[in-house]
Parts: structure tokens; C-alpha cells; sequence
């Protein structure tokens, strides 16, 4: 028995057989949306608000503490060159992040 082989010319064989990529998959092409990254956060307040007491000139100086350190501080105060104390509102002490510019808060109770 010889070898099997067709005795059609290529222009008698079956249209699929000429087709070209018609049995392969397509390849779909991914769609990359870029999204930016987030924007900065300053990290969680490491204060915990201890007590307050207002001095006879009016002031008042509240203590914080962070681990097992104690701080007084008054408005206009800056804690280890990273939180600066910018005021009270509605009970809450104000203290910016300085390396982000971002404003945090701790409740102290005061009005």
C-alpha cells in the first residue's frame, strides 16, 4: 500500500482546508486602563488625649500621650517635627501632618 495522498490539486481541496487561522483561537487583546495611584495619607494619629487645664491667662494646654510618652502642648506647638497644633474646634484639637499638609483631629471636649 502506497502512502495516502490526495490526488486533488490545492484549488480542489475543501475551503476549509485553505482558510487561513480559521481553526486557531483568537487572541483577544487586553484593554489596560490605567487608573493613577492613590493619593497620599498622613498615618493614624499615634496620640491618645490624655486631660487639659486652662491657665490663668486664658490658654489652655492639653496633655497627649503616644506610647509611653507624655506631651503638653498648646496651640502653635509642634510635636517631634511631623505634627504641628493649630487649635480647637467644636471639641476637637486640630494637629496637621507637616510632611503632607493633611489636618487631623482628636476629640478633647472643650468648646
Amino acid at each position: 500500500m502506497g502512502p495516502i495522498a490526495s490526488s486533488r490539486t490545492p484549488w480542489q481541496l475543501p475551503y476549509f482546508l485553505h482558510s487561513r487561522g480559521t481553526w486557531r483561537r483568537r487572541r483577544r487583546r487586553l484593554q489596560v486602563v490605567y487608573q493613577p495611584p492613590p493619593a497620599p495619607t498622613a498615618p493614624p494619629l499615634p496620640f491618645a488625649f490624655m486631660g487639659s487645664y486652662r491657665t490663668q491667662g486664658g490658654g489652655a494646654v492639653y496633655y497627649l500621650t503616644a506610647g509611653d510618652r507624655v506631651y503638653d502642648v498648646k496651640v502653635g506647638d509642634t510635636l517631634d517635627n511631623t505634627y504641628s497644633v493649630d487649635g480647637v474646634k467644636s471639641g476637637q484639637l486640630l494637629l496637621t501632618y507637616m510632611p503632607l499638609k493633611i489636618q487631623q483631629s482628636i476629640a478633647v471636649g472643650d468648646e
